[in-house]
């Protein structure tokens, strides 16, 4: 079994193309998530599904994009309101097991 929740970004501020870092894994069954550098590797062939939820202030806007070996992207979109705002994204993707040398 392979499952990770985690919270808390490392970095506030966003920039292009950054991978967000949560520091605080509160679950990580089979250390597929390194709280170092934010990647997931699939340990296990099989169906993942990855959620996240973002919040962010009034009146700024924000990309954001689940995505797949650095260059393949599963979902993205495109987040803006007035007012204070948050909202939920999720995807479920096949993913084969990485085998480290």
């Amino acid at each position: 079994m392979v499952a990770f929740n985690a919270h808390t970004p490392t970095d506030k501020q966003s920039a292009t193309n950054q991978v967000i870092v949560f520091s605080h894994p509160v679950i990580n069954i089979g250390n597929a998530y390194n709280s170092g550098t934010g990647v997931f590797t699939a340990s296990v062939t099989g169906l993942y599904m990855f959620t996240a939820h973002f919040c962010f202030v009034a009146g700024l806007y924000w990309y954001y994009a689940f995505v797949r070996e650095e260059k393949n992207v599963i979902v993205k979109g495109r987040m803006s309101d007035n007012n204070n705002n948050c909202a939920t994204a999720s995807a479920v993707i096949l993913l084969q097991q990485q085998v480290c040398l």
